[in-house]
């Protein structure tokens, strides 16, 4: 059991709750499965017809115990958000400091979230954070946007096509609104560390939206990831990909290269102030495999399935979750860790990358001032065998090439984790709804190949609503 002690401005859970009332509160017509998580107020800066600047600094401190040791984090937060008339608009944040333990992501007990380090001759680090987007609205058609940040698509806690629990990569987009379509084309710069440097790859992707109804809404997802450069020569941008029309797959096959080409479909229908919404992705796919029911290997693809809802009752707020996401063995992977559907070693997708199946709850309430949130994660998943380049499907960074055989992969193969996570979040708003205090705790079970496991946590602190450090996962 361990013990953190947070003062922070910057784990901002009740912006979870903010992002998700966008669906409910804004006009169907204009909702998009393409969202800005991190600063989901962009667009309301964006709205307002005046011109300003708003700067703020904040503390960034934790303390946290496990097994009589303390471990620190001891820095500072940097707010930036302005804009021009309603054309222009621009939001950062920039956290710098000291921390005494490594900032393994996920798993790190002083930190959630991937941070950029740099490790001092002490073993100890300064860890960096840096967010930020620019947005440019000429009309009310066209929308480009560039920065430092996630981008988000679904309408789930996590997604399938891309998410945000992973390192911020720089990009660039443009999207366009017409009739009853929403179009986004984004170009991601990536890199992966190789020996001692790092290689560059890039991201081209592209979500057009069409809503047969105000209720209904259809997408599809098509993205493609390559090496910007290898020992032959800089390819640089692949010009073919920045076509805004035109599909991946077959200009992969023109230029005869091994990219790795994505696609999906995203769909969602609500009513009222409920919601139902799935995705399906797809690496690789083999009709007379599936029919035949071989479990071939490069089957890969995975579903997303879910439901939400947001209740209003008198001063009481309720909003509810439950998700369902499988992805199969050796999906997101490739053989050149350039061309893998992630950046620095994290999955651009689910957290989980690929080979499993999880289970996700989540009731969340609001009165006045306090918020109560509650989550449950149950998931199983098969892990490659550590220090082996086998791959059994489990890890994304293992080349797929280096499979044992070429069917029976079943999800879970490999050597078979369980884990329960179970959490609550206890939180009381302060100083006109700027910041909170919160109680956290939580524990986490673990079952490695019937190796049974518990870890206890308890979080408490104080934070701003800036940023989205969640320990649901």
């Amino acid at each position: 059991m361990f013990l953190i002690g947070l003062f922070s401005s910057t784990l901002a859970h009740a912006q979870h709750l903010e992002v998700e009332r966008l669906w409910v509160s804004a006009p169907k017509e204009i909702h998009t499965a393409v969202k800005n998580k991190m600063f989901y107020q962009l667009d309301s800066i964006r709205s307002d017809s005046s011109s300003r600047i708003q700067v703020t600094v904040a503390p960034d401190v934790m303390f946290a115990y496990q097994h009589k040791q303390f471990k620190t984090r001891l820095g500072a937060h940097l707010i930036v958000s302005g804009n021009v008339r309603s054309k222009l608009a621009v939001m950062g944040s920039y956290r710098m400091g000291y921390v005494n333990q490594s900032l393994t992501p996920y798993v790190s007990q002083v930190q959630a979230k991937a941070f950029s380090t740099n490790e001092l001759k002490t073993g100890d680090y300064i860890y960096h954070d840096l967010r930020g987007r620019i947005s440019y609205t000429p009309n009310k058609v066209i929308t480009l946007q560039a920065g430092l940040d996630h981008l988000f698509v679904g309408e789930g806690d996590r997604s399938l096509f891309v998410g945000n629990q992973g390192i911020a990569s720089p990009f660039a987009g443009l999207k366009v609104n017409f009739w009853k379509l929403e179009y986004h084309f984004n170009q991601l710069f990536l890199r992966e560390r190789v020996a001692n440097h790092f290689s560059p790859k890039a991201s081209a992707m592209h979500f057009i939206n069409f809503k047969p109804t105000k209720r209904w809404s259809i997408g599809i997802f098509e993205s493609v990831v390559y090496a910007m450069k290898d020992t032959l020569y800089n390819r640089g941008f692949e010009l073919e990909y920045l076509n805004p029309l035109i599909f991946y797959r077959p200009q992969e096959y023109n230029l005869g290269s091994s990219d790795n080409v994505l696609l999906g479909v995203n769909t969602s229908y609500q009513w009222k102030k409920n919601m139902v919404y799935g995705q399906l992705v797809i690496d690789d796919f083999f009709l007379t495999e599936i029919r035949a029911r071989s479990r071939y290997w490069a089957s890969k693809y995975g579903v997303q399935l879910g439901f939400k809802s947001w209740i209003d009752r008198a001063n009481d707020r309720f909003f509810v979750r439950t998700e369902m996401n499988v992805v199969r063995p050796f999906t997101y992977s490739q053989v050149n860790v350039d061309n893998v559907y992630g950046n620095q070693s994290l999955a651009l997708a689910h957290p989980l990358g690929s080979n499993f199946i999880e289970f996700y709850q989540e009731v969340s309430w609001q009165r006045n001032n306090w918020r109560v949130e509650s989550w449950l994660q149950v998931y199983l998943k098969g892990l490659d065998s550590a220090g082996s380049n086998l791959s059994l499907g489990g890890d994304i960074y293992v080349p797929y090439n280096n499979r044992p055989e070429e069917y029976n992969f079943t999800i879970g193969r490999g050597i078979t984790y369980r884990a329960m996570n179970i959490g609550i979040l206890v939180a009381r708003t302060l100083f006109k709804n700027t910041m909170e205090v919160f109680v956290e705790p939580r524990i986490l079970v673990q079952n490695t190949e019937g190796d049974v496991s518990s870890r206890l946590f308890f979080t408490v602190g104080i934070h701003r609503n800036l940023g989205a450090d969640r320990r649901n996962y």
